[in-house]
């Protein structure tokens, strides 16, 4: 991606510093996103963003677990969430990735744990109180903890397919 020009480009810094980089930066992104002078910011930023995918793809497990246990499909499930409210790429790449059960990794599970780790400090030492990505983080540790961390970390998805309780079928 970078050799073709189309990376996302997340930088932040003193705007002389910023002046410097850009044609570096302008060689290898599709978009380069800036993001104010504190340093800081793009890191936090990107800490974000992977944060927000773990919990799309534990959303997308939660959501299919839910919708099995009224005998619907888990891949028609994605395919109508893909198809309709969730049709962004994220979703659709990582809907993909767990109907075909294929976790050979893009982004290893252990490097999200990585970035969990440091959502979670940052939330921390911020004073912020985030009850899903601690949630999310734990999930992410336990399917680690289970032996997928080379695996890409879609394979949270099939760890929660594989562990959610089943109590019974509720009435629908």
């Amino acid at each position: 991606v970078a050799a073709a020009g189309k990376l996302n480009v997340l930088a932040a810094g003193a705007p002389e510093a910023m002046a410097k980089a850009a044609p570096a930066l302008e060689a290898i992104a599709g978009k380069v996103w800036e993001l104010g002078a504190e340093p800081g910011a793009a890191n936090a930023v990107k800490i974000a963003c992977n944060a927000l995918i773990t919990m799309a793809i534990e959303g997308m497990a939660e959501g299919g677990v839910l919708a099995e246990t009224a005998g619907v499909d888990r891949a028609r499930f994605l395919e109508v969430l893909t198809g309709t409210i969730f049709g962004a790429p994220v979703y659709q790449n990582y809907a993909r990735i767990i109907v075909e059960g294929e976790y050979q990794p893009g982004f290893k599970a252990t490097l999200g744990l990585k970035d969990l780790r440091l959502a979670s400090a940052l939330a921390r030492d911020s004073g912020a109180s985030l009850p899903v990505l601690e949630a999310v983080h734990a999930r992410m540790a336990d399917a680690i903890e289970a032996g997928n961390g080379e695996r890409d970390w879609g394979v949270m998805a099939d760890y929660t397919f594989k562990t959610a309780a089943r109590i019974g079928k509720p009435e629908v």
